[in-house]
């Protein structure tokens, strides 16, 4: 998840843990991640805990949900 979208659902990068993952893209460049952040999820009936890591960078997606 970007740093952008982190901020449009007002959490506070105080939260962030300090696990800072390298993130490797399609382009096999590496980004180390900021920290991470565990987010309740709503979809329909069902509400999950999710982990997401934050990156300082432009993405053409708000969030990924999984692993390849």
């Amino acid at each position: 998840m970007s740093l952008r979208t982190l901020a449009h659902l007002n959490v506070d990068t105080q939260k962030l843990s300090s696990d800072k993952m390298m993130l490797r893209g399609f382009n096999e460049k590496g980004q180390r991640a900021l920290g991470s952040v565990t987010l309740s999820l709503l979809m329909g009936d069902l509400r999950i805990e999710a982990k997401f890591h934050i990156i300082d960078s432009e993405a053409s997606f708000k969030a990924l949900l999984g692993m390849p």
